[in-house]
Formats: C-alpha cells, sequence, structure tokens
C-alpha cells in the first residue's frame, strides 16, 4: 500500500509541474501535444487549461457577446442576455464567468462550431420557461453583438467601463424555429 501511495503521490506532482510548465510552451508543436497529452485529459476535464491566445501574439481587438431574440406566437420578443462577465461580482467571475465568455466569444459565436447552436438555443427556452410560462416561443434567434475597440493609442477606455451596448453591430446569426 506504501508503494502505491507513493507512485500516486509522485504521478500527482509530475502532472501538476507538466501543468505549469505547458503554459510557457508553444501549444502548436506536435512533440509538445504529444509529450502533454496526460496533463491535457486533466486539464480539460477540470476546465484548467489557459493558453495564451487571448493575450498574442493578436488578442481580439472587438467587444463581443452573444445573445438570444425569443419571438413569442403573439409577436412579441424577449431578449436574452447570457452571463455577462462585466455584470458579475469577483466570486462569480473566477469560478464560472471568465469560462462562460470564453465558451460564447471563443465558441460559440463562431461559424466552425455551429453543432453547438441547436442546443445553445434549447438552453434560452429552458432558462425563460419560468418567468415567461404563458407566452409561447416560435422562434430563438442567436444574435451576436459587438463592437470593435479602438487602439489605445487613439482612445483609452478604462477596465470596466460600462459600455453603451445600443451602439453594438448585431448579425443573427442562427435561428430556431420552436416545434419543428
Amino acid at each position: 500500500m506504501n508503494r502505491l501511495k507513493l507512485i500516486a503521490i509522485n504521478v500527482f506532482i509530475v502532472l501538476n509541474l507538466m501543468m505549469m510548465l505547458r503554459a510557457q510552451l508553444d501549444s502548436k508543436t506536435p512533440v509538445i501535444n504529444f509529450v502533454y497529452k496526460p496533463a491535457t485529459y486533466i486539464q480539460n476535464y477540470f476546465s484548467m487549461w489557459r493558453g495564451w491566445s487571448m493575450f498574442a501574439p493578436n488578442p481580439l481587438r472587438m467587444n463581443a457577446y452573444i445573445d438570444a431574440k425569443i419571438i413569442f406566437e403573439d409577436d412579441g420578443h424577449y431578449i436574452f442576455n447570457f452571463l455577462n462577465v462585466s455584470d458579475e461580482n469577483l466570486v462569480e467571475r473566477y469560478f464560472y464567468g471568465e469560462r462562460l465568455r470564453k465558451y460564447m466569444v471563443d465558441g460559440l459565436r463562431l461559424d466552425k462550431n455551429k453543432f453547438l447552436w441547436n442546443d445553445a438555443a434549447k438552453y434560452v427556452l429552458r432558462k425563460i420557461a419560468p418567468t415567461h410560462f404563458k407566452r409561447k416561443p416560435k422562434k430563438v434567434i442567436l444574435r451576436r453583438r459587438w463592437s470593435n475597440l479602438p487602439k489605445m493609442n487613439e482612445k483609452f477606455i478604462p477596465h470596466r467601463t460600462k459600455v453603451d451596448k445600443s451602439t453594438f453591430n448585431t448579425y443573427e446569426f442562427y435561428t430556431y424555429k420552436v416545434g419543428l
């Protein structure tokens, strides 16, 4: 039993060291991907992987988010806002906000991930059901909302400044028809 404990502790230490070192290495190298395959499974399972693509070499130059417009059979509509990181407190941002933002902006928003769109629309319907149970939804329209950020040397926007979302560009990228 002592030998098994020793092996488990050593594996735990080695995997943690690998995860710490991995953040400093280029993840696009095939050799690195092969060597770090065991650590990748653990990091993905616990949502601990943080790549540098968010920061370098070309960070996203837009303020982007996704919302959903629900059209009801009475031709009324409701705008469903997915969680917005800027509206959350520190604990919410730490535990799930940033992961949700990354899922929305780097995942759901992109055309290559259109297989997620149907489930996202159904998620919206489940979330609004308790508050809009008297109205029958006809369709859910997922929308990309974005505003390009100016270069820092042109206009500096202080961190956590509230943004007027009425100036954002809107593109309806998926329509889910309820009941079809």
